[in-house]
């Protein structure tokens, strides 16, 4: 009695993670997969095609040549990476959901999600050190922003801008030093800004998927569920797909130039959406129906243990 009692909440876990909506995530990360391998098959196909046609155009190669430049190796590369990297996404969510079903452990679905996090913050990490390195350079560009100012103001530029682009009529070197300075620093902000947001944001988002992983995988092995990590992982999931679906509507220019791979774009898109919206319901849904589950645990447990 005391195990039934212990096992509930992985029962009730994989009882939750045996809905459709896994199934339908599941179905979109395939969609995901089949079309990232068609994208690749398709890039493999065009750069031989272009490697053939520069072999019969050329009777001999440049010196320096590589032949990547030609196949497009390493894109290639890093298209079968992404076709790798897609596959598991789809193994991760099928074991979850199968496993779920079957009534067996869906841990190692939730192992590979925790793995995604790890590598998430790793890259991450790395976007810090580049703003790092970024806010270095600013700061030393902008401490030398008076040289810049007397290097551009020894030229006499004022009759480029006099009476024209500026309209001021008298417009010379220290000024346009000046203002090309001033242009400098506010991209420089504007830029350093946006990629501060995309790093905390990314962060934020790699250490709540490791945070809901390590939730589900205690769920499975404890008396009662977590949901660290799981809101906030399930709502910006949601934000990621709506911004996909809008992304989707970027591919439409493609048609003017490969109806195919427009087609193809548009619905690796919408799937990767699909994923992220459905899964990203399940992961918020995943809060108040944990709390619901405790709460019946709890009073299982104490009832069971008045019994003694």
């Amino acid at each position: 009695m005391e195990n039934l009692i212990y096992n509930s909440a992985a029962k009730k876990l994989k009882e939750y993670y045996a809905s459709p909506l896994c199934l339908i995530a599941f179905v979109f990360a395939c969609g995901c997969f089949l079309t990232s391998v068609i994208t690749t098959i398709m890039g493999a196909m065009g750069a031989t095609s272009n490697l053939l046609s520069r072999i019969e155009e050329y009777t001999y190669l440049p010196e320096g040549f590589s032949y990547s430049q030609l196949t497009g190796t390493n894109t290639i590369i890093a298209d079968v990476i992404g076709c790798l990297t897609v596959g598991l996404l789809a193994a991760a969510v099928g074991l979850i959901y199968f496993m779920s079903k079957h009534d067996k452990s869906p841990s190692a679905g939730f192992t590979i999600i925790h793995i995604y996090g790890i590598i998430g913050i790793i890259f991450s990490v790395l976007l810090g050190l580049l703003l790092v390195l970024l806010l270095i350079l600013g700061i030393i560009l902008m401490a030398s922003g008076g040289l810049l100012t007397n290097m551009l103001g020894s030229f006499d530029l004022g009759s480029i801008y006099k009476d024209t682009a500026f309209n001021s009529g008298e417009y010379y070197g220290h000024d346009i030093g000046s203002y090309f300075f001033g242009m400098f620093t506010v991209a420089f902000i504007v830029v350093f800004f946006i990629l501060l947001v995309v790093f905390v944001l990314c962060l934020m988002y790699f250490i709540n998927m490791t945070r809901y992983s390590s939730s589900m995988k205690k769920g499975l092995r404890e008396p009662y569920l977590h949901i660290k990590g799981a809101g906030f992982f399930g709502v910006f999931s949601i934000i990621m797909g709506a911004f996909m679906i809008i992304g989707a509507l970027n591919s439409v220019s493609l048609f003017t130039y490969d109806p195919a791979l427009a087609i193809i774009s548009i619905i690796g898109i919408l799937c990767y959406a699909g994923v992220y919206i459905s899964f990203g319901i399940l992961a918020a849904g995943f809060k108040k129906y944990a709390v619901t589950v405790n709460k019946e645990l709890e009073a299982q447990y104490n009832s069971y243990a008045r019994g003694f």
